[in-house]
């Protein structure tokens, strides 16, 4: 938020011409004006940060599974795990690496977005 804040009142002092009595009062009326824009930036990178502190990653791999009539076992031989490692991630037990992710998606024929996406946790 400071870098907004300094940001701005770098370009306040480019545009406001040097001299006269209404430099400060210009560029705080600027400031002032822009408070509120910054206030909001500042509290929904918090917001976001909160959410994400508070998500796990889940997933909807059973569901595309079966819509492509995958037993476990052969969406396991698929992507080269075994079957029990395809139940802990269908059960939120074990969070698969970025490599396994992709390998499931290409395997079920959709976007990792779609196999997977953050939940928020209770």
């Amino acid at each position: 938020m400071a870098i907004l804040l300094l940001a701005l009142v770098a370009v306040t002092m480019m545009i406001v011409s040097p001299g006269g009595g209404q430099h400060l009062s210009t560029l705080f009326i600027t400031l002032l004006l822009a408070l509120p824009a910054l206030l909001t930036l500042y509290l929904l990178s918090g917001f976001k940060r909160m959410i994400l502190e508070n998500a796990h990653l889940a997933n909807r791999l059973k569901e595309l599974r079966a819509r492509h009539g995958f037993t476990q076992a052969a969406l396991a031989e698929a992507v080269g795990v075994t079957r029990k490692t395809i139940n802990t991630v269908e059960n939120n037990v074990f969070t698969p690496s970025a490599t396994l992710a992709l390998k499931l998606a290409t395997a079920l024929q959709v976007s990792v977005e779609e196999a997977f996406y953050l939940k928020e946790q209770p």
